[in-house]
């Protein structure tokens, strides 16, 4: 069942109690979740390499930032829609900082705030955390001569409460746009990670050293995908399916070093990165 989109104060209380927007791992609840906020057509729910559950974004950049942070080595959870709790500090934040409190449009009920993603990574036997905050550059960046448009402001005013937040508790945030996020990686590495939501996991990481030793056998600059995945098929007796499941691993794992930031098209060749 979807959220109330106009909820009271005790519909939060009721939420928060529950979990909402609380928890870890695989037992982390998103504050909201799809179903609770009206799509453009671009929000989706996916399952997580490193979570083991269904995950919520908004967008298709929230999605690209998501599937580049799951394929950092160091990344244990990923925890998007994160709620700012308890609400009375970011209240109080926004109070000190001389900033109106966001309320939910249609109500006199103050907005539990959120954060994109909060990455958890271990370094060196060491758990540390950093916050990351997806908007449009069009949705915070002032366009078209409008140095007063009160929507970007508002926007702005809320990425500073939020800000706020985390340096209380020492934690490093940063805000990504697609100005400097890599999307044509974001978007070459998405498409891995649909095959290997759907390969035999297993009997890839078994024949993955096989794959590469065939692979660097049969590459060239000038080979199209097609022909290299068709070459490695036969040599590993697979489908043209399952070899593309291979390549998909091995490009995910860094096992092979493919430039992701060129377009990868079955019927061009591939291209590496130079070292």
């Amino acid at each position: 069942m979807a959220k109330n989109r106009r909820p009271t104060i005790a519909d939060q209380v009721r939420w928060i109690e529950k979990g909402d927007g609380q928890g870890e791992g695989e037992k982390y609840r998103p504050w909201l979740k799809v179903r609770d906020v009206p799509s453009e057509g671009e929000s989706r729910e996916v399952q997580g390499l490193i979570t083991g559950r269904v995950q919520h974004f908004f967008s298709r950049l929230e999605y690209f930032v998501f599937v580049l942070e799951e394929r950092r080595e160091n990344v244990v959870d990923i925890r998007e829609q994160y709620a700012l709790l308890p609400l009375e500090e970011t209240i109080t934040i926004a109070g000190e900082l001389g900033i109106r409190y966001p309320i939910i449009p249609g109500t006199k009920t103050p907005a539990v705030m959120t954060t994109d993603l909060v990455l958890s990574f271990k370094i060196n036997n060491e758990i540390k955390f950093q916050a990351i905050s997806v908007k449009p550059s069009s949705k915070i960046i002032e366009s078209n001569g409008n140095k007063d448009d009160p929507k970007i402001t508002r926007r702005l005013h809320k990425l500073v409460i939020e800000k706020t937040y985390w340096a209380k508790r020492g934690i490093n945030y940063k805000l990504l746009t697609e100005k400097n996020t890599p999307i044509m990686e974001a978007a070459n590495v998405a498409r891995f990670r649909k095959s290997l939501l759907n390969s035999n996991s297993e009997q890839v990481a078994d024949d993955l050293l096989s794959f590469k030793h065939f692979f660097n056998q049969i590459w060239t600059e000038y080979i199209s995908l097609n022909n290299l995945l068709r070459g490695i098929s036969e040599k590993m007796k697979l489908s043209k399916r399952d070899a593309f499941d291979f390549f998909a691993a091995a490009a995910w794992l860094s096992v092979i070093n493919i430039d992701l930031n060129k377009p990868i098209r079955h019927n061009a060749p591939l291209a590496l990165k130079t070292i």
